[in-house]
């Protein structure tokens, strides 16, 4: 599967990584699965993916792609986060959007590598907000708030996943006081000041996400959700200067941090989803194919 990341900062407005996961019990047991993918030596940022209908005879039957970085199926979940999200966390320090979302076919391990927290793998999630709240402690020049929403995308449907009201739908609206930004009103917004807390009210929401079982995964996301923390901060203000309203204010800076766990496009001759697995299933593929089309929209400048 994909991460993507995206950042305010020009140089690296959009950077694209892969990760292969190992195969699965169900998938060593069967006859027909092949290794057919895999990173090319010397070369991280290059897969090779081999025709698995075909024996390799010819440079024909294997193709090359490139990326920014990829991850082998022996990639440690440390190793994902320091290539991958440590810049982030920097980008939101300096009062950047920092955005990463993991897009795949269903299975493939996305919402393992991002939000995982079983002691020793601790995934994308976990690793960043502990990193934020160790360096707010550390740092005595400066205040911060936090806060935090998260919410998911269920059948086109935008749901708080922190409240609750038995109706948790939320609208999106242009936000008038910043162009070209968009916000949840009425959405919960809870103000967090340690990584613990964060982490309580992910594992809180993610009780409330919809999964359901398919053929291809026993505990697919049937939603899209979004995870965004906000770090404010501003400088710390001086004992002499309390009383001096001449002295310098400082930058405020608004930074946030914004983890998507997309979920995985299916095929339904595979998953053999129907009925409501059918409707979800049409909504998760029909969404990842526009959010395809933004991102080939944002990487391409004419557009």
């Amino acid at each position: 599967f994909f991460f993507a990341c995206m950042s305010g900062k020009q140089h690296k407005t959009v950077r694209v990584f892969l990760r292969i996961r190992p195969p699965v019990k169900q998938e060593l047991e069967r006859k027909d699965v092949l290794d057919c993918i895999s990173v090319l030596p010397h070369d991280a940022t290059t897969c090779i993916v081999a025709n698995p209908k075909k024996k390799q005879e010819s440079e024909d039957d294997v193709k090359e792609y490139k990326f920014h970085h990829c991850f082998d199926q022996d990639s440690a979940q440390d190793d994902v986060y320091e290539r991958i999200a440590r810049d982030t966390v920097d980008d939101v320090f300096q009062g950047y959007h920092g955005l990463i979302f993991v897009y795949g076919q269903t299975g493939t391990g996305k919402t393992y590598t991002l939000c995982c927290q079983e002691e020793g793998n601790e995934g994308i999630l976990y690793n960043s907000v502990v990193e934020i709240f160790a360096r707010i402690q550390q740092d005595r020049d400066h205040e911060y708030e936090c806060s935090l929403q998260f919410v998911q995308i269920y059948n086109e449907i935008i749901q708080d996943l922190l409240t609750n009201s038995k109706s948790p739908v939320v609208q999106l609206r242009d936000d008038p006081e910043n162009d070209g930004a968009v916000y949840l009103p009425g959405c919960t917004t809870v103000p967090v000041s340690s990584a613990g807390e964060c982490l309580k009210y992910y594992l809180q929401g993610d009780k409330r996400r919809t999964t359901g079982e398919t053929l291809m995964n026993y505990c697919s996301s049937r939603s899209h959700t979004v995870f965004m923390l906000d770090v404010h901060k501003r400088p710390r203000m001086r004992k002499e200067d309390v009383d001096n309203h001449d002295a310098p204010k400082g930058d405020v800076k608004q930074g946030r941090l914004i983890l998507v766990d997309l979920a995985g496009s299916e095929k339904v001759k595979k998953t053999a989803s129907e009925g409501v697995r059918l409707t979800e299933a049409n909504s998760i593929n029909g969404s990842l194919l526009v959010l395809g089309r933004v991102v080939n929209a944002l990487i391409d400048g004419k557009q």
